[in-house]
């Protein structure tokens, strides 16, 4: 099940006989339609998008694609839906540039909502384009022109009623429940950072869930690195000796420039052994001396049902390892007791101050280390290598272990 996302799973999934119907824009909603409801994995994400968006071999005919957005208040995508004719042949009722292909993702449990779901066959929220509660035609009318590039054709976004500090306002379907017509919706397929026989005991995963899955295959690999947020990545550069003492901002200008923290260390931060700044020496320079809005340890993880977090606490600590509970200690629960087994979408007014955040999925984790680098603090993140960090939206950093 890791990682179910290569057009030919696509193609396969999309073939199923009994699909409902869908199109490329609201006003193109017809029966011809074929779609798909996938769930799971949010690092995998970009890719995810990125395989309806390509030029060439991609899913998608070029220049038919629209993608419709669900944004939380903080601008973290939680439902994606993709609109186009279909850049590939599967036979009985799949043919290239002709049929209107609808596939749908879920980013709001993670890798577990790939499995778990998957197997029991039920529900997770998609956005909603069928019942008689859907307001797609009158939220979603918006399309931003995005125009083609060396990579990616000509396509449209459509955020769905998302503003600056607003959550979209398209309706989406209750996340409860079987299956019950076009109303409440189990996923097709599933995408997974870990497999599941890996994920058992873990997120809500059991071993029935796991032998359920009967057809699992490896597709695409995740790279997985800790970020940081931009005063801890300057503070590290500083005591590493690769920027001037004086320095203001993080220098980015190549791969060498990037600061490091030892496993040990962050082991003692995702445990919380380890909490204030003043307690880590790097080059034998204490990281309270080097910026911060205060010393603290700030930390964005994701909830439980995260392959993300899996492999995070499988890594550093060996969580999950050992069929006696044996390891090198548990990672810190959020503050925020009920964010810990699916995380929450970010919210700075509700999770600013916390010292331990669970994000929903991975852009709630980003979303939280940009909060975080806004206030001037020290904060560590889990994540996966598929964003690219910036200076305005996006402010926190890859690190070297």
């Amino acid at each position: 099940m890791r990682n179910v996302s290569l057009k030919l799973a696509l193609a396969g999934a999309l073939s199923l006989g009994g699909m409902q119907a869908m199109a490329l824009a609201p006003s193109d909603i017809d029966s011809s339609v074929v779609k798909l409801y996938v769930g799971g994995a949010t690092a995998t994400d970009g890719l995810f998008e990125n395989m309806h968006k390509i030029a060439v071999g991609g899913v998608c005919q070029a220049g038919t694609l629209d993608i419709y957005y669900y944004k939380s208040s903080s601008g973290s995508i939680q439902n994606r839906a993709f609109f186009c004719r279909a850049g590939f042949t599967q036979a009985p009722n799949i043919t290239s540039g002709v049929t209107k292909i609808a596939v749908f993702k879920e980013s709001q449990g993670g890798s577990a909502n790939g499995v778990v779901q998957v197997a029991r066959g039920t529900a997770l929220q998609f956005i909603d384009f069928f019942s008689g509660s859907s307001n797609v035609a009158t939220v979603c009318t918006t399309a931003v022109a995005v125009p083609a590039n060396l990579d990616f054709a000509a396509h449209n976004t459509r955020d769905c009623g998302a503003s600056t500090g607003v959550a979209s306002t398209v309706v989406r379907t209750p996340a409860v429940g079987t299956p019950d017509g076009i109303n409440i919706i189990a996923p097709n397929t599933g995408v997974s950072d870990i497999d599941p026989s890996s994920f058992v005991g873990l997120g809500g995963v059991t071993g029935a869930d796991a032998a359920a899955i009967t057809r699992a295959r490896a597709a695409v690999g995740v790279t997985f690195s800790p970020i940081v947020s931009t005063p801890l990545a300057l503070a590290l550069q500083k005591a590493q000796g690769l920027v001037a003492g004086g320095a203001t901002v993080v220098d980015d200008s190549s791969i060498n420039q990037m600061g490091g923290l030892s496993s040990p260390v962050l082991r003692g931060i995702f445990t919380g052994n380890i909490l204030d700044a003043g307690q880590v020496y790097v080059n034998g320079v204490q990281l309270a001396t080097l910026g911060g809005a205060d010393t603290n340890f700030y930390l964005c993880r994701r909830g439980d049902t995260s392959g993300t977090m899996s492999s995070y606490k499988i890594h550093f600590l060996g969580q999950g390892c050992s069929k006696n509970g044996a390891s090198i200690g548990a990672f810190a629960l959020p503050d925020v007791g009920s964010c810990t087994t699916s995380g929450c979408a970010w919210n700075s007014g509700t999770y600013g101050s916390s010292f331990v955040f669970a994000g929903a999925g991975s852009g709630d984790v980003r979303s939280c280390m940009d909060y975080q680098s806004s206030q001037g603090r020290f904060a560590i993140g889990v994540a996966s290598t598929e964003s690219k960090p910036n200076n305005t939206n996006s402010r926190w950093r890859y690190i070297k272990v």
